[in-house]
């Protein structure tokens, strides 16, 4: 095997070596990849627009596997879990990548709600009330005809999960759990903005 290095060493020491030197490549590939300070700020209303449009939105914190993330969206996680820890729950930060992060329901989640507010909107606005009662009353005809009783849909109850749903149904309805929570949130922000 041929030496990483120029001159003889253990065989744990080229692996030190490589194990330093790749943050540092990682470090200075990064630092150029950036935009330079005195470029972001002499930026104008119309770069940033230019910006905003090609991305998505100014508040777009990046893409990971085809979902875009915001943030107003990631500062919010960020306050509500420092929240959560300081209320005694170990709870992690959010991760751009980690689609399954969520608020817990608990008191000390009551408080923090109370104290950083509700979680803002996606990029791109909330779901209409036409649109959030048209999805809803598709799931409700779903179990139905799947054999589950089931009330239609109201904006002011939404579509009300029975406990019992078996998972089959769930997944025929295309709706996994985690869909029914977003569901229960788009519920929230419709009927807080009227």
């Amino acid at each position: 095997m041929t030496d990483l290095l120029p001159f003889r060493t253990e065989p744990w020491a080229n692996r030190l070596a490589l194990a330093l030197a790749l943050p540092a490549l990682l470090l200075g590939l990064a630092a150029c990849s950036g935009t330079p300070a005195s470029d972001a700020s002499t930026s104008t209303a119309s770069s940033t627009s230019e910006s905003s449009t090609a991305s998505g939105s100014a508040d777009d914190i990046g893409s990971m596997n085809g979902v875009l993330y915001d943030k107003p969206i990631f500062e919010w996680q960020l306050r509500y879990a420092e929240c959560m820890r300081a209320h005694g729950e170990s709870f992690p930060d959010p991760k751009v990548d980690d689609i399954e992060w969520n608020p817990r329901n608990s008191d000390a989640s009551d408080a923090c709600y109370d104290e950083v507010g509700e979680m803002p909107a996606p990029i791109g606005g909330a779901q209409s009330a036409d649109d959030f009662m048209a999805e809803a009353l598709r799931d409700a005809q779903c179990w139905r005809d799947h054999g589950v009783s089931v009330e239609d849909p109201t904006l002011e109850h939404g579509l009300v999960t029975p406990d019992n749903l078996p998972e089959a149904v769930s997944e025929a309805c295309d709706r996994s759990e985690d869909d029914l929570k977003k569901a229960q949130e788009r519920l929230k922000e419709i009927q807080k903005n009227g």
